[in-house]
């Protein structure tokens, strides 16, 4: 879906948590419309935590949204003039967590996560016209702009305070943003802007309708390692559970500090942390219910298999790791994990011709199962 031109490799070198990059006409084809975006304002429920509208501020609910009686329960949805008269006006729709209501925006932030190689959500932001809502900030995350219909301005400002942490946001850190931007670009249909956390920006309407998605992307930290390292192994030392005393707490806490360096360097608790970090992960395979029908529980030669996951699971001992369980694999299904590890899509002939010792019929089952345990998504 999209083309980054260039390795994953070179991305981390060059850009990664350095500075922008502005990806021209990166989005293969155009997975949302206009339509797409009327079907869904049509069936979300309006409202915190998922959907706000800025207008010089966050609007309340009841000015945009109102409440109904239907089949005896009260039910909220949005008031399409006063809806309209904001949009129209200059204000901003934010849409949190999009991937868990478009398919087509799930794909993307999973194919950000596998360039990027961490865990990823999705903003929608849609505005008509106006100044911008949200001013000059920065996030606390690196973003990939995705910009899916219409196009904006975007001012990119050199960071005051490099790679914030999640709480240290702009409005708390007493920093102002420098007067001059240090790009300026218009972000085009199809266009992608990489962001890294900690650069301030302005974005500024076109006069033109505007959808974009913001996919967050949200890696593990050097200050997560030493802080889940090092509270794992305090916590076991008993003079750490010690109560604090002003007058005679030095040799404690020097012998403690003493210890940290080579727990924290220790390759074994490096890699305990990587895997608890993994087993964080929500793996989530699209639904394939035609699989259960069997009028069509065949899969077409050019369905399209991927894995579920960010990452590149490994397999250790036939098991895989899957939303923190261990699952065993048979041959086949580590077979076919294998393939998409080092393909990252494939048609199902593709997968049929690379492991032509299994049979069709036996090919289609394991990927069938390996879908319903969310390890890989099947799209046909």
């Amino acid at each position: 879906m999209i083309n980054f031109d260039l390795t994953r490799d070179e991305f981390l070198a060059e850009y990664f948590e350095q500075k922008p990059r502005h990806f021209r006409g990166a989005l293969i084809d155009r997975p949302i419309a206009w339509p797409d975006v009327d079907r869904l304002l049509h069936s979300l429920t309006p409202g915190l935590p998922l959907m706000r509208m800025f207008h010089q501020g966050q609007l309340p609910d009841h000015s945009y949204t109102q409440e109904y009686s239907e089949l005896g329960q009260t039910r909220r949805r949005l008031n399409k003039a006063s809806f309209y008269e904001y949009l129209g006006n200059g204000a901003t729709l934010q849409i949190n967590w999009l991937e868990q209501h478009l398919v087509p925006a799930k794909r993307l932030c999973l194919e950000v996560g596998r360039f990027a190689g961490t865990p990823t959500s999705g903003n929608a932001y849609m505005s008509f016209t106006g100044a911008g809502s949200f001013g000059k900030h920065w996030d606390t995350h690196d973003v990939f702009v995705i910009q899916l219909i219409g196009r904006k301005r975007w001012r990119l400002y050199s960071p005051t305070f490099p790679l914030p942490l999640t709480y240290q946001t702009h409005d708390r850190s007493g920093h102002t943003c420098p007067e001059e931007p240090t790009i300026e670009l218009v972000l085009e249909e199809g266009d992608v802007l990489y962001i890294p956390r900690g650069w301030w920006h302005h974005v500024i309407p076109l006069d033109v309708g505007s959808f974009h998605l913001s996919v967050g992307s949200y890696p593990s930290s050097l200050f997560d390692y030493i802080v889940q390292t090092s509270a794992k192994h305090l916590e076991q030392q008993i003079a750490a559970r010690q109560s604090f005393s002003i007058t005679d707490y030095h040799q404690a806490v020097t012998e403690l500090l003493q210890q940290l360096p080579a727990v924290l360097l220790d390759p074994a608790n490096a890699a305990a942390f990587e895997r608890d970090w993994a087993s964080r992960e929500r793996m989530d395979a699209e639904f394939t219910l035609a699989a259960l029908d069997s009028a069509g529980s065949r899969l077409r030669g050019d369905a399209v298999l991927s894995l579920a996951t960010y990452r590149s699971p490994a397999l250790e001992n036939g098991t895989l790791l899957v939303n923190g369980k261990q699952l065993g694999l048979d041959a086949v299904n580590q077979a076919i994990v294998a393939e998409l590890r080092n393909a990252t899509h494939l048609s199902f002939d593709e997968l049929c011709e690379r492991l032509a010792g299994f049979s069709h019929d036996t090919l289609q089952g394991a990927a069938l199962d390996l879908a319903r345990y969310d390890i890989v998504t099947i799209q046909q």
